[in-house]
């Protein structure tokens, strides 16, 4: 089974809404409340230290921001690494 079809547990991906050549992003459903949620994740299986500060810092912004129509993030979770 690929990173792709089975993410993490907790969630079950709907559809890949993009790709690039270093993240995918899905549309997915949060399985504890059914909520609907984005999911953007590293391309490669094993990403670069880089890659996984970028997701970092991404998700800390997003986090931190209070504007009406910005995103609010759920979690930061690892898999695998």
């Amino acid at each position: 089974m690929s990173v792709m079809e089975n993410v993490l547990t907790e969630y079950s991906l709907v559809e890949r809404v993009h790709q690039s050549g270093r993240t995918i992003v899905y549309r997915g459903v949060r399985l504890s409340d059914e909520a609907e949620c984005i999911l953007k994740m590293p391309q490669n299986e094993h990403p670069l230290p880089s890659e996984i500060e970028r997701l970092e810092r991404e998700y800390e912004t997003l986090l931190s921001l209070r504007i009406d129509g910005v995103i609010r993030p759920y979690a930061l979770a690892r898999y695998k690494n």
